[in-house]
């Protein structure tokens, strides 16, 4: 019988690989340029999940990793080893390698997803399923059993979805046991520096809503950096002005940050970060702040002689009764919400003041209707 033969040559070192293990989980090949993950993380995943699961991993301050194509996965099989052989995954020890109970019942080692797209020719079926690379038993349903059909190191493909219970007996004429979560060893080009990103955005200030001018107030945020780097804020107030970068702060701290509105309106406020680097996040979601015109501690002294008592209250009273109505400061001190009417919760406050219930705070939600305050408001 006539047979063909196809040489090659050069390229005598293919498939010598010569490993450096990183000691930050991380294994460098120095024969094909490539860095890889030390250890899986122990899960399967359907095949877009491994996607998002590589495009999201940070490891040793990188996060260009990916999912490798079949011949950079296949580049690290090692053929001398099996789990039949050697009782090891056919991979250098210098990898972790997660340990699973096959469909025999063997243990034994998972399948790893490569980012490669099988091509199909079935009508429906295109684009459905990609390759792995067996580095453990590649398990097939034959003669009425499971058994290692392909062995280590063996590329075959998956569903990219689907529920395993579907193909209790495999499929294909060899039973190829379909698993769909299989394993994940993300892969980059050492050799390179990912691009440094810009830290999270940061969350809404936190702090008061509302307020007087000329009164300070705290507001608070964090954030984290991709990489663990430091981070500075930068508060804008809305009010035209900002508090400068502050910082550095370590990546995930709460920073502080201190304004003093001197003039009655609403501000909306936000605030954005920066790393080392100087990469800028976007800004967060603003927080509306309504300033009265009326700084808090004078806020409740109606008739503006140093003490909040019931003599305030008397004229918040005949105010809102419209018997003696209240003009000039006296009605921003008798706000004592905030809101720009005076009325009965205006009262309330007040009277929470005296009874050492409460501030005579802006919101108008912290006043309480106690049996005293309304006997207080009992005035005809």
């Amino acid at each position: 019988m006539e047979q063909f033969v196809r040489y090659v040559r050069g390229n005598s070192g293919y498939g010598q690989n010569d490993f450096l293990d990183n000691g930050d989980g991380t294994v460098t090949d120095r024969a094909t340029g490539l860095m890889w993950q030390k250890a899986d993380d122990e899960h399967g995943y359907n095949w877009q999940e491994a996607l998002n699961y590589a495009e999201s991993l940070i490891l040793a301050g990188y996060n260009d990793w990916r999912l490798p194509n079949a011949k950079q996965l296949q580049s690290i099989v090692d053929y001398t080893r099996s789990p039949s052989t050697t009782s090891s995954a056919a991979i250098d020890p210098v990898f972790n390698v997660t340990l699973i109970i096959n469909e025999a019942g063997q243990t034994d080692y998972p399948c790893y997803w490569t980012g490669t797209t099988q091509a199909s020719t079935r009508t429906g079926q295109e684009g459905g399923n990609a390759a792995y690379v067996a580095f453990g038993r590649a398990m097939g349903y034959m003669n009425g059993q499971w058994q290692d059909v392909h062995g280590a190191g063996a590329q075959r493909s998956d569903p990219k979805a689907g529920d395993p219970a579907d193909y209790s007996t495999g499929h294909g004429p060899q039973g190829d046991a379909v698993r769909i979560y299989n394993y994940v060893r993300c892969v980059r080009d050492a050799g390179t520096t990912p691009e440094n990103q810009a830290p999270d955005t940061p969350g809404t200030p936190d702090g008061s809503s509302s307020g007087g001018i000329d009164t300070e107030y705290m507001y608070t945020s964090s954030t984290g950096d991709p990489e663990g780097d430091d981070v500075y804020y930068l508060f804008d107030w809305g009010d035209g002005t900002d508090s400068g970068w502050l910082g550095p702060y370590a990546s995930g701290a709460q920073v502080n940050a201190l304004h003093i509105w001197s003039e009655a309106g609403l501000y909306e406020m936000k605030v954005r970060a920066k790393d080392g680097n100087g990469n800028e996040s976007e800004w967060s979601n603003a927080l509306s702040v309504s300033i009265a015109g009326m700084p808090e501690e004078r806020r409740g002294d109606v008739n503006n002689d140093g003490a909040i008592d019931v003599l305030d209250v008397l004229a918040v009273v005949r105010h809102v009764l419209e018997r003696d109505p209240l003009v000039g400061d006296a009605l921003d001190r008798a706000d004592c919400d905030g809101n720009g009417d005076i009325d009965v919760l205006d009262v309330l406050g007040i009277v929470n003041v005296i009874l050492g219930i409460s501030e005579c705070v802006p919101e108008a939600s912290g006043v309480k209707r106690t049996p005293e305050i309304m006997k207080i408001l009992d005035i005809r």
